[in-house]
């Protein structure tokens, strides 16, 4: 069997390769390159209401002042200030938008395989690099790519988030904790239904530092100042406009009490089923997603190796697997998730392939460590 150097380089130039196939994809799919805006506003689609705050941003100012009491929606607050920069940078232009979001799919992908890649085989490290690129063409980069929606940021930032974990907490360096809870901040502002979890991974966070106390307390102490000063944006925002505190978009907040409240037996396994890829029990017009029911196979199969064998998983793990589980509950619970097709359930999709994928040599005997 060839060794893992060989299957590195392979893998590096196969990261490469994901990277110029994005590009040229792009360039082909956006040619003329002459739709620059998402045409005149309706008011409802999220794409537009994007679009609208962040010129607001770009032109009136930080607070969104065309929003003159708490910020209502769409849900991503965060995503706005995103367009907004691009719009400082590019003007007011779809097409390097569009382009920024593709490359941060490729960049989500080799990410996660940067992350994860040690752990593994070579040759298991590539069909991981393989899977990554096959779930982003065939769910994001087919459907999501080219629209104004947050959840292209968010599966970026998520997966910055679980590279930073891996260095951070396996390995005890300070500076890639910190910079997994700056990207654990950025994706809670991207993504509210995140909002619970960012108190999960604070106990995680106090845990480990008390589990290790070589660690010095002070970074403990800034870390949580600075991730809860940053969660806390849009309630600033809201409290400067409005002389509220409001943490989250108003608009999500009533949503997601309409669906805790219309709960019951039928709702919850209609959404579970939609998690496993059986889109149509939500919405008959939506095709299947087989592999998604195939990867959280997977997932429960790692889980019941892990758990078999609780004393040898790493302090990473365990903040990667808390933040699956707490996703998948939240978004359940709390989401709409047949909301434009199934854009919710896109930023966990990343995380989940890479922790599951160290169970697949369990699967494949053959597949033995160099």
């Amino acid at each position: 069997m060839e060794s893992k150097a060989y299957y590195y380089k392979i893998g590096n130039y196969l990261a490469f390769a994901i990277v110029g196939f994005f590009l040229v994809a792009t360039i082909i799919r956006l040619y003329p390159l002459t739709e620059t805006t998402p045409g005149i506003s309706n008011g409802i689609d999220d794409w537009f209401r994007y679009w609208d705050n962040a010129k607001d941003i770009s032109k009136n100012g930080l607070l969104i002042p065309s929003q003159s009491s708490v910020y209502y929606g769409p849900g991503s607050f965060f995503y706005n200030y995103f367009l907004a920069f691009c719009f400082l940078l590019f003007g007011e232009n779809l097409i390097p938008i569009y382009f920024i979001q593709s490359l941060m799919l490729a960049f989500s992908i080799l990410l996660i395989y940067y992350a994860f890649r040690k752990e593994l085989t070579g040759i298991t490290g590539i069909a991981l690099l393989l899977t990554l690129f096959s779930v982003a063409l065939l769910d994001t980069y087919k459907y999501y790519s080219f629209r104004l929606l947050s959840e292209n940021l968010a599966i970026f930032t998520l997966a910055t988030f679980v590279y930073f974990v891996k260095l951070g907490y396996d390995k005890s360096k300070v500076k890639f904790q910190f910079l997994a809870t700056f990207f654990m901040m950025l994706s809670v502002l991207i993504r509210p239904t995140l909002f619970p979890i960012a108190f999960v991974y604070v106990l995680f966070i106090v845990i480990y530092y008390f589990k290790n106390p070589q660690l010095k307390k002070k970074n403990l102490f800034g870390m949580i100042l600075f991730f809860f000063l940053g969660i806390s944006t849009l309630g600033i925002r809201n409290y400067l406009v409005s002389g509220t505190w409001i943490f989250l978009p108003s608009e999500g907040i009533s949503d997601s009490w309409k669906q805790l409240l219309a709960l019951d037996f039928t709702i919850i396994y209609k959404k579970i089923l939609f998690s496993l890829g059986f889109l149509s029990i939500l919405n008959p017009e939506y095709f299947p997603r087989p592999h998604w029911l195939i990867l959280i196979l997977l997932y429960s199969y790692y889980l019941f190796i892990r758990i078999k064998k609780w004393i040898t998983i790493s302090y990473s793990e365990i903040i990667l697997n808390s933040f699956i589980i707490c996703f998948y509950t939240l978004t359940i619970l709390f989401v709409t998730i047949d909301s434009y097709g199934f854009r919710a359930l896109l930023p966990i999709q990343f995380m989940l392939i890479g922790v599951s994928f160290l169970s697949v040599e369990k699967l494949i005997p053959t597949f033995k460590k160099d």
